[in-house]
């Protein structure tokens, strides 16, 4: 069953990865995101207006009072009767903003590097990679002739997968490279 429940995990995150932006794109969309949040904590901080008192908001099942600058949540958590949590956008906005740099200085862990020419390869690429970072975590070893039957049940090509063949994949694995830098 735990082998099963690998595969299953592998699966799901090799078809999102396949499916993910090119690199290119990603650090685009990425600069985009960091743009508009820097834009917004510009225009919120000449909002005068927005000073003046917060609505609340039902955040799965907890009410919050959303300030929308950041004296509005200074003068809320200082002076609130009600105890509600105060969560500020600017301080939201100032944390996307160090993700999104973290995120264009260093790539994900286990990122994988898509080349957009095949999309069932590079799936069953990625179904590799990280179905063997689990048998190595889980299992604690390399099982690489299960890898090729797993592989080759789930992923049916025209040829069966072998030892050598996932052992190149695995070599030219991101996921070694990377694993652990977040």
């Amino acid at each position: 069953m735990q082998i099963l429940n690998m595969t299953l995990k592998s699966y799901q995150s090799a078809r999102l990865d396949a499916r993910r932006l090119p690199n290119f794109a990603e650090k685009k969309s990425i600069k985009d995101v960091r743009k508009a949040a820097t834009k917004l904590l510009q225009a919120l901080q000449g909002a005068q207006l927005l000073d003046r008192g917060a609505p609340y908001a039902d955040i799965d099942g907890v009410q919050v009072l959303v300030a929308w600058t950041t004296n509005c949540a200074k003068a809320l958590e200082a002076s609130s009767p009600s105890g509600f949590p105060v969560l500020g956008l600017p301080d939201l906005l100032r944390i996307l903003d160090q993700r999104c740099g973290q995120l264009l200085d260093c790539p994900p862990a286990n990122s994988i590097a898509r080349k957009r020419n095949d999309i069932s390869k590079e799936t069953a690429r990625a179904f590799l990679r990280h179905l063997d970072t689990h048998f190595r975590e889980q299992l604690d070893r390399e099982m690489l002739a299960n890898l090729a039957r797993i592989a080759t049940a789930v992923f049916p090509m025209s040829d069966a997968w072998t030892e050598d063949e996932v052992r190149r994949v695995l070599r030219d694995s991101t996921f070694k490279k990377t694993k652990g830098a977040a």
